[in-house]
């Protein structure tokens, strides 16, 4: 009988936990203004296989104008090359004691138990992949992060494989680095520099301190008000809660995570989230591990986060001096 009552608590656990990703992956990708952007754009993509490669044009083909009899050059070109990312994989673990399981016995309690787990699993998530999501690191196993999407090769000197150069495909890959400090004139050259004909940020994430500056750059609720809006134009931003400050058709939001003196200008047209089709925060369990009264159900993802267009990215990496 206490075998029948222990599967059938396990499976209230497996069934509740499966009840709950759902809300753990649409609480998660919520969580930061730039996975909601993302998502909002269709950027957060299933995908699969041994690794993420983004093809991007480094170069144009032969062609232009030609006058009555001219030879045209059909030379064939390489134009074209291809950003590689491995996945990084990232866990959250459910453990239930057996002592716990006694003391919450009954599915109600034992669901209500599960949940709180499961929530703080997401929270150890977005912790830790908010945290690579800022980072510079291009040998995992986390997410090659912004610092490293951004670079103009002065720090980071390669990604996706390709070393950052002045010519060739490694020119298409560097992107702007501003190491003046927050100031409406620096923000402005900031956002000039990542413009390319109509391809211009659309969102400016900083750390709450410089956040706070801008704030007041921008007149709070003086003169300039017209300047500070609680959301502009992508009313997702708004809807998730984020106070969002406008300037130039960027919106400009906090993220906690964000380091301190940085701020990124991120043309988010350009930026993508792989999910692995078969890791998109799947679970396992239970499992009782050597010699302890414990069951444990673990989620895993797996992921790729790419800039497919770095020069199209500014980053301030002085703001706050």
């Amino acid at each position: 009988m206490a075998v029948l009552v222990t599967e059938q608590l396990d499976d209230v656990i497996s069934t509740t936990i499966r009840h709950i990703v759902p809300m753990v992956v649409d609480n998660f990708f919520t969580s930061r203004a730039l996975f909601v952007r993302m998502m909002a754009r269709n950027n957060v993509v299933l995908d699969g296989g041994h690794e993420i490669q983004q093809p991007f044009l480094y170069d144009s083909p032969p062609g232009g104008s030609y006058s009555l009899g001219e030879e045209l050059d059909i030379t064939r070109k390489q134009v074209m090359s291809s950003l590689r990312f491995p996945w990084a994989t990232y866990f959250g673990a459910v453990t239930v004691e057996g002592q716990e399981m006694l003391e919450n016995h009954g599915p109600e309690r034992i669901i209500d138990l599960v949940e709180i787990r499961m929530q703080a699993a997401r929270m150890k998530l977005e912790e830790t992949m908010g945290t690579d999501l800022y980072g510079s690191d291009t040998d995992g196993p986390g997410i090659v992060g912004l610092r490293a999407a951004c670079d103009n090769g002065d720090t980071v000197g390669s990604y996706g494989g390709i070393t950052r150069a002045s010519t060739g495909p490694g020119n298409v890959i560097k992107g702007n680095v501003n190491t003046s400090n927050v100031g409406l004139d620096q923000m402005t050259t900031a956002m000039g520099s990542a413009t390319v004909g109509t391809a211009r940020p659309d969102l400016i994430v900083m750390a709450q301190a410089t956040w706070n500056t801008v704030h007041d750059l921008l007149g709070g609720g003086g003169t300039a008000a017209n300047n500070l809006k609680r959301f502009d134009g992508d009313a997702s931003l708004g809807d998730a809660g984020f106070q969002v400050l406008a300037y130039q058709g960027a919106d400009i939001v906090v993220d906690q995570q964000c380091p301190a003196d940085h701020v990124f200008y991120l043309n988010t047209a350009y930026l993508k989230m792989y999910i692995h089709s078969q890791r998109n925060f799947e679970t396992d369990g239970p499992w009782t591990p050597p010699n302890h009264d414990q069951k444990v159900w673990r989620i895993f993802t797996a992921s790729a986060f790419v800039n497919c267009a770095p020069r199209l990215s500014t980053m301030m990496t002085n703001a706050d001096a």
